[in-house]
Formats: C-alpha cells, structure tokens, sequence
C-alpha cells in the first residue's frame, strides 16, 4: 500500500496528464494554469513542470519511455514556436493556441521556471530533445531584461519594463540562468546586488511566504554550497521554513492550534494573495487561518514530520483531499473550508519537492546541467 506521499506525488503526475493539451496542434504540450476553472487558460510556469513530469512520470511507471520522448519532442517543438520577446513568454496564454492571454506580461520568473523544465528533460532524454532544449535556451536574451543603470532584473514587461527585483524572493534560479548563458550572459556582479534584509539569521522576503524559500531549491540543490560571502541558501531557506512553522504554531486560530502551519502565497476565501507569510519579513503579518498545502508540503525536505501530519489531516478532514490529491489551501477555524481549485504551479511545486525527498535524480541532472553548473561557478556558489 502506497504510503500518503507516494500518493500524493502520483495524484501530482495525474494533474499534469490530464490537464496538459496532448491533442491540439498549436497548444500541444501546454498545461492549463488551473483546474477546474478557467479550463481554455495555460501558463508556461505549469508548462514547465508538465515538462519536468514526464521523465518523473516514465521513472514512477506512468508512461513509457517512448510516450514521454514523443511528448517531450512535440512539447518542445510548441514552445520554441510560441510568440516570445527575445526568448522571454508571456504568462498565460491559450491552452489550445499558444496565444497570449488576459492581457498578460512577459515573465522572466515564469520563463525561468520554463526553461529549468526545458534543461531538464534536455540532460534526461538527450539527443534531438537536447539539442532543442539548447536552441530554446540560447535565445533568452537575458541582457535584454536587465536594467543596467541599477543592475537588478525587471520583474516583467508589459509595453514596457516595469519593478525590479530588488529584494530577496524566489529568483535565485534567474541569477544562475543568466549567468551561465552562453548566448547572452549578464554580468555576474547582478547576483550581489538585491537586498539581503536580514533578522535572526535569516534572509528574508518582503512577505516571508514560504515558496520564497522553495522555488529555486526545487531544481537546484544548494545544500552544502557557499557563495564568497558565506551564504548557503539552503540553510537559510531551512531556518525561514521553520521560523514559518514556529509562528503558526504561537497562533490562536483553530488551523494551527491543531497543529497545522504553512504560510504562504495562496488562495483563501476571498481571492489569490501573495501577501500571507510570517516574520521574519518586511510586511505586516495578518492571517485569518488560511494555510497553504503546498508551502506545507514543500517543506518535507526540512521537516520529515510532515507526512504524519499530512496523514492525519486526511483522516481528520477528508475535505482536504480531493481529485488530485491535498486541495491548493484549507482553513479549518470556524466553519471549515477548503479550497477544490487546483494550481498548475502547486502541484508542479508540490511534484518536485517529493520527488526530490524520495531521490535526488532530478537535482543530481540538473546541478550538472552544463548552463547550471557554469552559472554556479561564475558565482562562486560552490
């Protein structure tokens, strides 16, 4: 009998199956955003853990191997034909066209997140699907979203560029993309110059949400590895983590009074907000019980006694289950609620980190991808 994390990561692989167009020509491999609502909408982030699926998939006896490449190479194929601004996407975009959608902006976080699915199914499948994955990569042109005046990344175009990002937050994997370009490289100084805010020894985001810490951390293994000035940003996300878990626990509401914690962007009654986290972090903290099942989940890495509190809860609150495994975000004070609408980028999150608790096959490719590892080095993160 399967235990409740191999499940859930088989339930993960099962959204991306059934929620990524295999049949459409123009929008073949693309993965809707969401699930159940808004059916006709993609978002290349979840495009990109449905790539990152596929190898999972054949390795968890899913699919076979010849499944997976013919579904790999026609993925790749869609997007080295999506519409781009010098290799960056827009966010969202049809599920059965590829075209842009809801007015959105191109994303350099959702294209970096893309393009690790890209790397990664390029080193697991090699040959065609590699050379591919290379020439979709080589055409970002990082240096095109950079403001040199300032030397921090944009946060996105729209018409124009608009933010910066200029604080601590889940963009480490843009650094080491950027830097590791053989096209279009930044500079390397771009990594040293966000803020590094700093209380009780850690590192913090401006709403200290916890897929802040996790993001990057799901491609790139960072354990044991120091930048020249003593940062590890696998410790630092591990104390944030459990900062996270304390400050919950000190909580009065019902939710973490029963011992449940994970604060995070996500959805809670009203809408999706990014502005649930806990200290430290540079926002005002208020939460109404609403935790997130995915920062919860993707904690395993940094607390093992994650699994019997995910068992527990399925027992306790059966509503917290639901077609494709642990629901986006629960609140269980007062009368109970549970959120059934499912994000592409949650169980794409939720996929990696479980995979990666039961091996480190996909971290093990990815660190030595040859971007990753030439990224990592003209960081001086070793």
């Amino acid at each position: 009998m399967k235990n409740i994390l191999e499940e859930e990561l088989m339930q993960c692989l099962h959204y991306f199956e059934e929620n990524t167009n295999y049949s459409s020509e123009l929008g073949y491999g693309l993965a809707r955003d969401k699930y159940p609502n808004m059916n006709h909408i993609a978002s290349i982030s979840a495009t990109g853990y449905s790539l990152a699926h596929l190898p999972i998939a054949i390795e968890k006896n899913l699919i076979t191997y010849e499944e997976g490449y013919e579904r790999t190479l026609k993925t790749l194929n869609t997007i080295f034909n999506l519409e781009n601004k010098n290799g960056f996407y827009y966010h969202y975009i049809n599920y059965d066209t590829g075209l842009r959608e809801l007015n959105s902006e191109v994303s350099i976080i959702d294209t970096a997140i893309l393009l690790c699915g890209v790397l990664y199914v390029g080193d697991y499948f090699n040959g065609k699907i590699k050379d591919l994955s290379c020439k979709i990569f080589d055409r970002t042109n990082w240096q095109w979203f950079l403001d040199k005046k300032n030397n921090l990344f944009y946060l996105g175009y729209k018409n124009r560029f608009y933010g910066h990002w200029d604080n601590y937050a889940e963009q480490l994997i843009i650094y080491i993309l950027a830097v590791g370009s053989k096209t279009y490289p930044v500079n390397n100084e771009v990594y040293y110059t966000f803020k590094r805010n700093k209380k009780d020894g850690i590192i913090y985001s401006w709403f200290g949400s916890l897929f802040t810490y996790q993001y990057s951390h799901l491609w790139i293994n960072f354990k044991g590895k120091y930048d020249i000035n003593g940062i590890c940003w696998y410790d630092n996300s591990k104390l944030a983590i459990l900062a996270n878990k304390k400050y919950c626990l000190n909580l009065k509401n019902k939710t973490f009074k029963l011992g449940y914690w994970g604060l995070s962007a996500t959805i809670n009654k009203k809408r999706y907000s990014q502005r649930l986290g806990a200290p430290p972090c540079s926002s005002s903290i208020k939460s109404d019980g609403t935790i997130s099942l995915s920062g919860l989940i993707c904690s395993i890495e940094y607390d093992n006694s994650i699994e019997h509190l995910l068992g527990q809860l399925r027992k306790d609150y059966p509503g917290s289950y639901g077609k494709y495994g642990f629901v986006t975000s629960i609140n269980l004070g007062g009368e109970k609620w549970y959120c059934n609408e499912y994000l592409g980028i949650d169980k794409g999150n939720i996929m990696l980190a479980l995979y990666n608790y039961f091996t480190k096959d996909l971290l093990n490719i990815m660190n030595n991808n040859e971007y990753v590892k030439q990224g990592l080095i003209n960081l001086n993160i070793k």
